[in-house]
């Protein structure tokens, strides 16, 4: 009799609706940016960045961020040295299916792929737009 009671009472108490709700679940984007100075090797600063034509580079001081920016296509070769597939199913700008076929644009170490070439130019225009939403 007690393990059925059990069952039961949990059950019920599955199906009465909760006291109170969050309005909502807490985010935890995931970082897609460099994780290790390009310079030193050391962890980064978060403050400690540039960014040039929609990418960005963190660097773990400052002092080697200000280094490096008058060289941005070096030290963003240096920081993601290999793209990645970042493995999204859905065009980031159009949010369309993407075909077999689909283009890629490379964003901070990472492939992504776009539905057609408008939305290539488009995200180019301005990647953070767009990369806001990704996890």
């Amino acid at each position: 009799m007690r393990s059925l009671l059990i069952p039961l009472l949990l059950l019920a108490a599955c199906q009465s609706p909760p006291e109170s709700l969050p309005e909502s679940l807490p985010e935890s984007p995931r970082f897609l940016g460099n994780t290790a100075c390009p310079i030193s090797g050391r962890p980064i600063d978060p403050a400690a960045y540039f960014e040039h034509e929609g990418e960005r580079v963190w660097f773990c001081n400052p002092d080697c961020a200000e280094k490096s920016a008058s060289e941005p296509e070096v030290w963003i070769a240096r920081a993601y040295p290999e793209a990645r597939p970042f493995g999204n199913t859905t065009c980031v700008v159009s949010g369309e299916r993407l075909p077999l076929d689909a283009p890629t644009v490379t964003w901070q170490g990472h492939e992504l792929r776009l539905c057609c070439g408008t939305c290539v130019d488009v995200f180019r225009s301005d990647p953070a737009l767009f990369v806001a939403d990704l996890d």
